[in-house]
């Protein structure tokens, strides 16, 4: 019995043990997540999954509400549902408060969400409105090359 004669000794190296494991962790966390994006369209977000998330937080934001027991029946349940509606009203100046701080950071989040959305959605048109102009500069650019050969530096010096 080791953990008699030496209790701090056998502290210490289980301290040390555990930290040699978080720091496993650590790199392996690193190690499998990217934070540098390959390309643009490498940040594609999840917009379906968002609201999905949303809506079960929804659900889950009301700290006051009967619970179903579905694995009760008959007598059982009915105590049960008493006795959940007396614990309900005696906690609820106690969950009041942490359930319009839910429902307001909810409301936050989904608005949010909503704005980042739109701004996504600018940010691509205007994207593919960039690659349209590039592509007529580009043609304008060759048409200008093949018409006027002799008059391009003079006609170039005019436009900048």
């Amino acid at each position: 019995m080791s953990g008699t004669n030496h209790p701090d000794g056998d502290l210490e190296q289980l301290k040390a043990r555990i930290r040699e494991q978080a720091a496993g962790m650590r790199e392996r966390a690193a190690a499998a997540v990217s934070l540098t994006a390959r390309s643009p369209a490498a940040w594609v977000f999840n917009w379906l999954e968002f609201k999905s998330r949303l809506k079960i937080g929804a659900a889950l934001a009301q700290l006051d509400v009967m619970p179903v027991l579905p694995r009760f029946h008959g007598l059982k349940r009915r105590v049960a549902l008493t006795a959940s509606r007396i614990v309900l009203y005696l906690m609820r100046f106690i969950t009041r408060k942490q359930s319009d701080l839910n429902a307001y950071l909810l409301d936050s989040l989904r608005e949010m969400g909503e704005a980042l959305h739109t701004v996504e959605t600018r940010v691509v048109q205007q994207q593919e409105q960039i690659r349209q102009l590039e592509a007529c500069v580009s043609q304008m650019q060759l048409r200008l090359a093949s018409t006027l050969p002799g008059r391009r530096p003079e006609l170039e010096r005019k436009a900048s």
